[in-house]
């Protein structure tokens, strides 16, 4: 028979493993967050360029 002690032990292991899991994963989901919001704003910011650069080449006196 398994004594509650022990029960008790694998338990609280098992608790502390799966919240480390979770720790970590919380610090990866941040780290592709911020690299989503970075790759999100260069996006937006590359397509700005774009669009001015394309008004400058077909209409030059709108060029900024």
């Amino acid at each position: 028979m398994i004594s509650s002690s022990y029960l008790r032990l694998t338990t609280e292991r098992e608790v502390k493993n799966l919240r480390e899991a979770i720790d970590i994963l919380h610090m990866k989901q941040l780290e592709y967050a911020d690299v989503i919001r970075t790759y999100l704003s260069s996006q937006s910011t590359d397509q700005s360029e774009i669009r001015r650069i394309t008004v400058g080449m077909f209409n030059p006196a709108l060029d900024y």
